[in-house]
């Protein structure tokens, strides 16, 4: 069985949650019998496989899926719907009127996806109201699929982070650095706290100047480690010698740092604009975004110990081998040729 797995064009040019979410997804499959094939720009490989999977809902798949729909194979959409405002009522608005020539064209494109696809995954259920609610979707059509949660995280050796940095307690962040991640104000309120803030990701070229001002409000408490890859022991290091994470993101689908963290007993903060599973929801700390005091309020309360309730939790999540089954069920159910 043979699956081309398609996303949006520069995927390669940062690294991130959905490059991280593909790449488990095809291990995962791989594991279980299916071929994953990687799209290339420069080949017609519709024929070659027997489904079609695409992730995100950016426009320049449309043609990908057009082509799998004339050929007959099934096509999969897994949304990653990070919102095009963050507010559900003006995407409604904006959908209503991309109806007019050259207007919102990439909304436009997006629900034509979703109309072509045989079924539309969501990370969670809130995703997938969204799309009922902006772009007219069935219910009926689509499943909910989260990302898989990866067990090494519970088994770092926390010396190694200690003994590199020379610190001993901190509030861990991860994430690129953007404006949407907002480290600057996680910067500012760690300075009010008087915490140690270790801060794990790295800023593309776009983002260079938000680097540099993050950089220049950091004091001698703030440790930045630069992007690490998720096998990195030190990763998985910084998980285990860490007892609070912060997320104070302004727009998310489902953060996988919140799930390594909790893995790992983690205290786990996050904004009040970010989807969290309901399985630890009500061991999650919540903060606005736009408050450095209530940043710094939940740096100090976070929490001296580790967390076994947000362990076990997370623990009885999908791993990535669940998540690869569901896929696997998903198309077997729309092609006649597939046997597994």
């Amino acid at each position: 069985m043979k699956v081309l797995f398609i996303t949006y064009s520069h995927i390669g040019l940062n690294n991130g949650g959905l490059q991280n979410q593909i790449k488990n997804t095809e291990i995962a499959l791989n594991s279980i019998g299916v071929e994953v094939i990687y799209f290339n720009p420069w080949l017609d490989q519709i024929n070659e496989v027997d489904v079609l999977h695409v992730f995100s809902l950016e426009g320049s798949a449309l043609p990908y899926i057009r082509r799998a729909r004339l050929n007959g194979k099934p096509v999969i959409v897994t949304s990653v719907y990070n919102s095009f405002s963050g507010n559900s009522f003006i995407d409604v608005l904006k959908h209503k009127i991309s109806v007019l020539p050259a207007i919102y064209n990439n909304i436009t494109k997006s629900k034509t996806m979703l109309g072509l696809a045989d079924a539309v995954v969501t990370l969670n259920e809130k995703e997938g109201h969204y799309l009922e609610r902006v772009f007219g979707i069935c219910p009926d059509k689509i499943s909910v699929i989260p990302n898989g949660i990866d067990i090494r995280f519970k088994e770092g050796d926390p010396d190694l982070v200690r003994e590199k940095l020379g610190i001993n307690k901190f509030a861990l962040m991860i994430g690129s650095i953007t404006n949407n991640k907002n480290q600057l104000s996680m910067i500012k309120a760690s300075s009010m706290a008087g915490v140690n803030l270790v801060i794990v990701g790295a800023a593309s070229k776009e983002n260079d100047a938000y680097y540099k001002q993050c950089v220049e409000k950091a004091g001698s408490n703030v440790f930045f480690l630069g992007y690490l890859e998720a096998n990195d022991p030190l990763l998985a290091s910084c998980y285990m010698a860490s007892n609070l994470l912060m997320l104070p993101s302004f727009k998310e689908v489902m953060p996988l740092v919140i799930y390594e963290a909790g893995m790992a007993g983690c205290n786990i903060a996050v904004s009040d604009c970010v989807v969290v599973d309901k399985v630890i929801e009500p061991f999650v700390y919540r903060f606005n975004p736009h408050s450095v005091d209530e940043m710094a309020n939940v740096l100090i309360k976070g929490g001296d110990e580790k967390n076994s309730e947000i362990q076990n939790a997370v623990q009885n999540m999908m791993t990535w081998n669940d998540v690869a089954s569901e896929y696997a069920s998903l198309y077997r159910k729309f092609s006649n040729n597939i046997i597994l």
